[in-house]
């Protein structure tokens, strides 16, 4: 909403700032549990700030080709996901606890890389009644953005359940959590060149056939997972569920950003919250789980990617 009404620098530079600093420095030097987690919030609210008006700001950037440009994007942040374990884990072993101010570095440098390069800034569009109205949710409405956000929730909880659940499942077998984390390398590695492979495709045969292919293999990816008899089989498979989820991921955006062309940086906020959504959801794959065993939660949540296709097709293309 804000990233529509104001734009300009301070999202970008400004939540720069926030969530790369302020999360290294809670990390490294919280001394309660409740400072760690308000630093964390701040930090969130960086995150928060930054993501939506640099989402809309790459819509703008770029040509015919949104969805190969936008996957040029995410694949930026999967990057950075299958960086962070690497570089926070160098950070503890050259300084300790303390040492994870290190981390802080890359965004503040980025920072002021966004400050001066982002000169002049975007002119922001002001959306004067068409935000957070009654004809803007109404619009919503029409143009399927609930079953967008539905879509993005059921997305994001099969992506939590697998990083929830499978560690648990691995460790019930006996094998050692520094294998899980190697596997999570791949999975992200795996994900950047489904970024890649997805968005490309969208540009050739639409959105709403690459995320109905992203659902229905990798929930057949995730299931071969689950019923693999071995580590090798089940990197494998797991490496195969990361491409195909993570290759929707750039054209989801791209679709709320058509769904809500004047309102870009609001459609990216409804695909945050639906990754919020997706992660309270992760709370009932866990409570299957408790009930029975991970690979049941995990077989619910593969269940629940299916059924997002039926909202899939209320969208408009």
């Amino acid at each position: 909403y804000w990233a529509d009404r104001l734009g300009g620098k301070m999202f970008v530079v400004g939540g720069l700032l926030l969530g790369g600093i302020f999360v290294p420095l809670t990390l490294a030097w919280a001394p309660t549990y409740a400072l760690l987690l308000l630093g964390l919030l701040i930090g969130g609210i960086g995150n928060a700030a930054f993501h939506p008006h640099a989402s809309a700001l790459m819509s703008e950037l770029i040509g015919k080709y949104k969805g190969s440009g936008m996957s040029i994007f995410m694949v930026a942040g999967n990057f950075g996901r299958l960086a962070a374990p690497v570089l926070a884990s160098l950070a503890l072993y050259l300084g300790g606890r303390h040492g994870l101010t290190l981390l802080a570095i890359p965004g503040l440098i980025l920072a002021l890389v966004m400050f001066f390069s982002m000169n002049p800034p975007p002119a922001p569009k002001k959306s004067g009644n068409n935000v957070l109205s009654k004809q803007f949710f109404g619009a919503i409405k029409e143009k399927g953005g609930f079953s967008l956000l539905i879509v993005v929730g059921i997305r994001y909880m099969m992506v939590m359940s697998i990083l929830t659940l499978v560690p648990i499942m691995w460790a019930g077998y006996g094998i050692e959590y520094s294998i899980y984390n190697l596997l999570l390398t791949v999975v992200f590695a795996a994900g950047m060149v489904g970024n890649i492979i997805g968005g490309t495709f969208s540009d050739f045969v639409g959105h709403k056939p690459v995320i109905i292919a992203s659902a229905i293999l990798s929930t057949i990816a995730l299931v071969l997972f689950i019923n693999s008899g071995s580590i090798l089989l089940g990197f494998m498979f797991m490496a195969l569920v990361g491409a195909c989820l993570y290759s929707a991921d750039p054209v989801v955006m791209v679709f709320s950003h058509r769904l809500f062309p004047e309102n870009k940086g609001m459609a990216s906020g409804i695909i945050g919250l639906g990754g919020m959504l997706g992660s309270l959801g992760v709370t009932f794959t866990g409570f299957i789980a408790d009930l029975y065993t991970p690979a049941v939660g995990l077989y619910i949540a593969a269940v629940m990617m299916l059924c997002s296709i039926l909202f899939i097709y209320r969208l408009q293309e």
